[in-house]
């Protein structure tokens, strides 16, 4: 899931904070408790209808709220204060990649006709750390289309080393190769 920017620029502020004042640790597990619980189509559902006043929607996320760190708390109100409830939503994706920045890491989708090994998806993390300059985290989703090969999606960028990504590269050449002039 992508992070907005505002989402991004949120968390990096909280983020910022939290670790001025050795919280972070505390925040992690407050932001995991947050996101759990926006999970329920019927807490979004609520918490995004824009009919009902923003004192209503805070005071749903009251008794989760009460066992979270003053900051947590302060952020939430600040949010609501702000009308930027939608980064909520993405609260925990958000801080989620901001750890792995702070890490030196990031994380990435392989894909691939079948389900790979371990060592495997290790080994490609390990390639690809090394070209990116970071440590990569990659998870695998088999996707039956690619035939063959892999494709790999860690953020902005994607390499395409799949059966039919080479055939669809092929056919683009093909297509603009120059045509014989008649004699």
């Amino acid at each position: 899931m992508a992070v907005s920017a505002v989402s991004a620029r949120y968390v990096e502020a909280l983020f910022a904070v939290a670790s001025r004042q050795g919280l972070l640790e505390a925040l992690r597990r407050d932001v995991e408790s947050l996101s759990a619980e926006f999970q329920s189509p019927k807490v979004r559902q609520v918490l995004s209808d824009p009919r009902r006043p923003a004192a209503s929607r805070l005071a749903l996320l009251a008794p989760v709220l009460g066992r979270t760190n003053p900051l947590t708390q302060k952020f939430v109100r600040l949010l609501f204060s702000k009308q930027r409830e939608a980064v909520l939503f993405e609260l925990g994706e958000a801080f989620r990649a901001k750890l792995l920045s702070e890490a030196g890491a990031v994380e990435g989708l392989v894909e691939s006709a079948r389900p790979l090994a371990v060592p495997e998806l290790e080994r490609l993390a390990l390639s690809l750390g090394k070209r990116l300059g970071k440590r990569v985290h990659l998870d695998n989703q088999v996707v039956p289309t690619l035939v063959g090969g892999f494709r790999v999606r860690v953020g902005s960028q994607m390499l395409d080393q799949s059966v039919s990504g080479r055939l669809e590269r092929l056919r683009n050449q093909l297509l603009k190769a120059p045509l014989a002039q008649p004699r």
